[in-house]
């Protein structure tokens, strides 16, 4: 049996921890006409972009400082969306619509019945808005 060993000159590619604002207000373009298939409302290189998903809670929070009430409802509702329609975009536990929604709630605002009716017809996602019960 071997054992790997660490060579501090190995270095990794580090994860990219940033939400760029300006891909946030192309993604919120891709969800201004619902419904809409995703794959054909962004460009191949927005569709790249899936290391977002991963970013931290405090990337998040300084990205979306500056939104909307209703802008971060359409980005709940793409992260809603990209889910089901991308399948290099799955979150789960960590879909970026659960910090969103929790943000909201922060600013005194919840989800209407009509879009907590929508987002469940839209995903199998379990953890969408809420996040884990645990």
């Amino acid at each position: 049996m071997t054992i790997g060993s660490w060579d501090p000159s190995d270095k990794k590619t580090p994860v990219d921890d940033t939400v760029d604002c300006d891909l946030l207000k192309r993604l919120l373009a891709a969800v201004n006409d619902l419904p809409c298939e995703l794959a054909d409302a962004l460009s191949s290189t927005d569709l790249q972009q899936t290391h977002i998903i991963k970013a931290s809670p405090s990337a998040w929070h300084h990205a979306i400082n500056e939104l909307s009430n209703q802008e971060l409802v359409s980005l709940i509702q793409f992260f809603t969306l990209v889910e089901m329609q991308l399948p290099n975009w799955t979150a789960g536990a960590q879909s970026p619509a659960i910090l969103i929604n929790k943000a909201l709630r922060k600013r005194g605002e919840k989800l209407n019945k009509e879009t907590l009716l929508w987002i469940k017809k839209n995903t199998d996602n379990r953890f969408i808005p809420n996040g884990s019960p645990f």
